[in-house]
């Protein structure tokens, strides 16, 4: 199949190299061209920053950003160790949970290893903030992240999960038309009853 851009009328170039196909769950596999170049298929690729795989399953995107979210808290390690805890804080929430939860509504995981391998990052994290590397006993962690008034990642993905679907139902979200996803509920027929003696004067006059 041979792809050409959607709007002949305006000047588009596609990089091939930057193009890709990705099936979702489809094992009969067809070649498309485009520019005259085969385009090869892919089991994952990003998307506006979010890492789609072919069972769209989101560990390939988990990985890919806790990489990248423990780079840079090895990068504030090493330059603002000496900081005080208020900008040390303040590095964390900007630099890193920022990576950590940027499209959370859509990714949210359930798999209780994912879960797990995005709290680990906030447990370093509030090791170095805090520069209590020492301690090891049960809750030490926890106790930190407490002091340092920092919820879990976990309960912030909740957080915004309802957030987004109490702004969706409410139509705050122009994106988002409410009548697109929730149809406009049918109103009931009631039945009302008149007592009047002039609905039923045959049974009101035998009594």
């Amino acid at each position: 199949m041979y792809l050409v851009p959607f709007n002949s009328h305006v000047p588009a170039v596609f990089n091939t190299n930057k193009c890709h196909i990705l099936s979702i769950k489809n094992k009969t596999q067809f070649f498309y061209s485009l520019n005259n170049e085969t385009l090869e298929y892919v089991t994952t690729n990003p998307y506006l920053g979010i890492t789609i795989s072919n069972d769209l399953k989101w560990h390939s995107h988990i990985s890919t950003i806790t990489k990248k979210a423990n780079s840079t808290l090895g990068f504030l390690r090493r330059n603002i160790r000496r900081c005080p805890i208020n900008s040390k804080r303040t590095a964390y929430i900007a630099l890193v949970r920022a990576v950590l939860e940027y499209g959370a509504i859509v990714w949210d995981p359930y798999h209780r290893g994912d879960i797990d391998k995005l709290e680990q990052i906030q447990h370093r994290a509030a090791r170095f903030i805090t520069g209590d590397y020492r301690s090891r006993h049960p809750g030490s962690v926890t106790t930190m992240l407490t002091n340092l008034n920092l919820d879990t990642l976990d309960n912030r993905r909740r957080d915004q999960r309802l957030k987004f679907m109490y702004r969706t139902v409410r139509g705050s979200i122009p994106a988002l038309p409410t009548e697109t996803f929730f149809p406009p509920k049918k109103k009931k027929d009631t039945l009302s009853l008149n007592t009047s003696p002039t609905m039923y004067p045959q049974i009101l006059s035998n009594n």
